[in-house]
């Protein structure tokens, strides 16, 4: 029994004990392919490895496949209630446009739970379209410990209301945009952190991602993005923001970007966003698209 999370007793752990299923958030993964020398324990034994708690950036997840193999399960859920699942047999790396869309995705909901996507007046929405992300099953609360207010908001018209902003394409597969509470709202047009984020993770130098909107006088909420650099990599605004203009819309590139040393992070593995709006919780910088704070935040 491992009480804490150790890379390399992990590592050795899998390779002595022969540990067959891992369940890991993806940082947990990267920690694992990061680690100088992983290469050389036998992790042959593990035949899935569940992952969840937070999206899965693409890039990471390519190179857990190349390094692992097709042994990759994602599942969504929620302490309120699950559940979705994206099976094996769609973690694929063939470059085909169609697989990659779907390697993207949370999957299909699980036996016994009815999906609904919803706007804000919890109606449903045609699929490619955006929306809450509603379940029904036998699995879910019957109500939050001694708060009936928020029971009742989060579990209106019999559904749990997920917070999560997805669309659902044709095949049935959920995509997630983002969470509600983390969309930005830049100039009355949403913005998705994730989609920033994948953006960025897709540079070499990039170890980690996320992105943020802060105050700003004119548009309501402006883009800033944090990012985490590889060991001994220098930091390049110009190289990042144009990597970010091939892959997401103009009005989408972060108008910051700061080199963090760490992000702060919840007990789950998740990027703590509430304490990252905390800490930056002013405009970007006056009159500058980009700036760069080598120092460790407070």
């Amino acid at each position: 029994m491992l009480r804490a999370f150790d890379t390399e007793k992990v590592l050795r752990t899998i390779a002595e004990e022969k540990i067959t299923i891992l369940h890991l958030a993806p940082t947990m993964i990267q920690m694992l392919l990061e680690y100088p020398g992983s290469a050389d324990y036998d992790l042959g034994s593990v035949k899935t490895a569940v992952y969840g708690a937070a999206p899965m950036p693409l890039p990471l997840l390519r190179r857990g496949i190349e390094r692992f193999g097709q042994i990759f399960v994602q599942m969504y859920g929620q302490t309120e209630g699950d559940g979705l699942v994206l099976a094996k047999g769609f973690h694929q790396t063939t470059g085909e446009k169609e697989s990659v869309r779907r390697l993207t995705s949370i999957g299909h909901p699980t036996p016994g739970v009815e999906l609904r996507v919803a706007d804000e007046d919890d109606n449903p929405v045609p699929d490619g379209t955006a929306g809450e992300m509603l379940l029904r099953s036998p699995t879910v609360m019957e109500g939050y410990w001694r708060d009936a207010q928020a029971s009742e908001q989060t579990l209106r018209g019999g559904w749990l209301h997920t917070g999560d902003i997805v669309v659902r394409d044709p095949d049935g597969f959920i995509h997630l945009v983002d969470r509600k509470k983390d969309l930005i709202i830049s100039g009355g047009l949403n913005i998705s952190s994730r989609e920033v984020e994948d953006a960025l993770m897709a540079h070499p130098d990039v170890l980690e991602a996320s992105a943020i909107g802060v105050p700003d006088d004119k548009w309501g909420e402006a883009v800033l993005a944090l990012i985490v650099l590889r060991p001994g990599a220098a930091f390049d605004a110009a190289a990042l923001t144009a990597l970010c203009r091939q892959h997401i819309a103009g009005y989408k590139v972060p108008k910051a970007i700061r080199a963090v040393t760490e992000l702060p992070r919840l007990p789950t593995g998740k990027i703590n966003k509430v304490e990252l709006r905390k800490r930056h919780a002013g405009p970007p910088e006056a009159g500058s698209r980009l700036a760069v704070d080598r120092q460790r935040t407070p």
